[in-house]
């Protein structure tokens, strides 16, 4: 027989903590990056490779904006538009151009999550978790899911580029 232990503060989800400004979008995604990431199914097997070029700035409307022109490693090519509008310190509201729906945000102490359904997936949505490791370098860790079940695993990483 298994039993199950659930330690008090360690099963909500609610941040704790004071939040890292750099864990903000604007923070996190202004200038120039690219990102190398890799698809997979369930199981590990790999479904695509890709390559994400982004640029993010600022809007006069103090909404932040991130442009994304996504190369899958299948010769498939796609761009994408992120708008993200600061509700609080910890919960921004933000739209993606291929999502299903609103994307929510939320800072924590130590990562940025986030999770949006997917368009054109019946009951699919994306749970993303991205982090900044000691090198610099942003981490995106997520999955997709239908009713609950992971379907893809994502893993990406992400580094600044600086043009001059």
């Amino acid at each position: 027989m298994a039993t199950l232990v659930f330690l008090p503060g360690c099963v909500s989800g609610a941040p704790v903590g004071p939040v890292d400004p750099a864990l903000r979008p604007e923070n996190m995604f202004a200038g120039h990056h690219v990102g190398q990431g890799v698809l997979t199914f369930r199981d590990g097997e790999i479904d695509r490779r890709f390559t994400v070029y982004s640029t993010g700035a600022g809007t006069p409307d103090g909404r932040f904006e991130i442009v994304q022109d996504i190369h899958y490693a299948d010769g498939e090519h796609e761009k994408r538009r992120w708008s993200f509008t600061p509700s609080s310190e910890r919960t921004i509201t933000a739209k993606l151009s291929n999502a299903g729906g609103a994307v929510q945000l939320t800072v924590h102490q130590d990562r940025l999550s986030l999770t949006y359904p997917v368009k054109d997936l019946p009951f699919g949505r994306v749970h993303q978790t991205l982090y900044i490791a000691d090198t610099g370098t942003i981490i995106n860790e997520g999955h997709v899911t239908v009713l609950g079940y992971t379907v893809r695993r994502l893993h990406e990483q992400i580094v600044a580029v600086h043009t001059d």
